[in-house]
């Protein structure tokens, strides 16, 4: 079974991040982790051209930034879960898992708000930057879960060999919360399989895994993404689970992610785990 050490929830005071928190507590209820808290922001600067730190500002800031996460894991503390804060300045939060202190987190909680148009395909979302960097699993939520679970869950693939080979990881990661795995296979126009075929490609894998508690889908749209968020809202799923090859660069803006559309656009909350070990040019989901 997964050993959940360490859970890192991004702060930026905003409700979106508290709902965040508010999961990653309940998660560490379960699993006996601590919860590492961070908030980042930039130091005030003066001028356009030669840019020196205000000092003045900063003190200023950094007195604020304190007093509100005081307040914040004040607000959020609990007898069963460790709650730890780091504030950090003039550093990306996709950089601090460079950072030794981050280097072994053991799960990313984060709150998301999406991006779209332009600003999707130029720049994207924090949260999308987090999961193509972040190599531990990386849960995004955008609305508030009063009652956070992984009881339902989605599990959409191809379900060929490249699953299989980071399933092992995501089993034991939930393991602890005794899911219920919905496979999912989704048909689309240039990706067609008989329906037939692919519940017996999913009934195969669960038999290999031993799944005791799952159900097998086909579902039909016109594209695998849209057919993923489709069928997890239609069951009300607690959680979709995906992977992701973490592209950058050139090679990200030709390519692109299917994991990072789901967790862009998703109203359901999406784990999404790292793959280790594949030929860049190996799909685990589906082609891209």
């Amino acid at each position: 079974m997964y050993l959940m050490k360490s859970i890192l929830v991004p702060i930026d005071f905003s409700q979106c991040s508290k709902n965040a928190l508010k999961a990653a507590i309940q998660i560490a209820e379960t699993t006996g982790a601590v919860i590492e808290l961070v908030h980042i922001y930039d130091r005030p600067v003066i001028g356009f051209v030669d840019l020196n730190i205000d000092h003045i500002k900063h003190k200023k800031l950094q007195n604020k930034m304190d007093l509100s996460m005081k307040d914040l894991i004040a607000e959020n503390s609990t007898a069963d879960v460790v709650l730890n804060s780091t504030i950090l300045y003039d550093i990306s939060l996709p950089e601090i898992f460079e950072l030794p202190k981050f280097n072994n987190i053991d799960m990313v909680v984060m709150g998301s708000q999406g991006a779209s148009g332009l600003k999707e395909l130029f720049i994207g979302s924090n949260t999308e930057k987090v999961v193509r960097r972040a190599k531990c699993p990386v849960l995004c939520l955008k609305e508030n879960q009063d009652i956070f679970s992984f009881n339902k869950v989605v599990l959409a693939s191809n379900f060929y060999k490249e699953l299989e080979l980071i399933f092992p990881q995501i089993d034991s990661f939930l393991k602890v919360f005794g899911p219920t795995y919905h496979l999912l296979k989704v048909n689309t126009p240039n990706n067609f399989e008989t329906t037939r075929y692919s519940r017996r490609i999913m009934d195969a894998f669960a038999d290999k895994f031993k799944l005791d508690n799952y159900a097998v889908h086909v579902y039909n749209d016109n594209h695998v993404e849209s057919g993923i968020l489709n069928f997890s809202k239609e069951i009300n799923a607690d959680a979709i689970i995906i992977a992701t090859h973490g592209r950058r660069g050139l090679e990200h803006f030709i390519n692109g992610s299917l994991a990072e559309d789901v967790v862009n656009h998703a109203v359901t909350p999406v784990l999404s785990f790292r793959l280790k070990g594949l030929d860049k040019n190996e799909n685990v989901l589906f082609p891209e």
